[in-house]
């Protein structure tokens, strides 16, 4: 097992305010979060990660907890599925960054689409 330490973007605190907490600070998500990933599961982040940088987009916590939660469900799932459960670890992930990264997983060959419907997912 394998930790991974998910924190937020630096940009969220402001140094003047006593606690660190700026005007802009989400006080719904947590500052760091620790997953406990399987060897399965953190070579599909290290995948995660190299197909973002290769496409230039960003890698962030809200993508991986999206991935590690979809890696830990069975049979195929909804986007709502997912981006339920995934909610529990991250608030706020939304639909369209859980379609999205359903998407790159797709494109990725991670995960695929199941029978005819668009928005049911399975595992490869």
């Amino acid at each position: 097992m394998a930790d991974l330490w998910l924190g937020r973007s630096p940009f969220g605190r402001d140094l003047w305010s006593p606690h660190g907490l700026g005007p802009w600070h989400n006080r719904d998500v947590p500052d760091t979060i620790v997953l406990r990933l399987t060897p399965k599961e953190a070579t599909a982040v290290q995948r995660l990660r190299a197909g973002l940088r290769k496409r230039s987009l960003s890698v962030t916590p809200q993508r991986i907890i999206v991935l590690v939660t979809f890696l830990r469900m069975t049979g195929p799932v909804t986007i709502d599925q997912v981006c339920k459960a995934a909610d529990a670890k991250w608030p706020r992930i939304g639909r369209s960054t859980t379609w999205r990264t359903l998407e790159l997983l797709t494109e990725l060959r991670m995960a695929r689409r199941s029978g005819t419907s668009l928005f049911r997912y399975r595992r490869i």
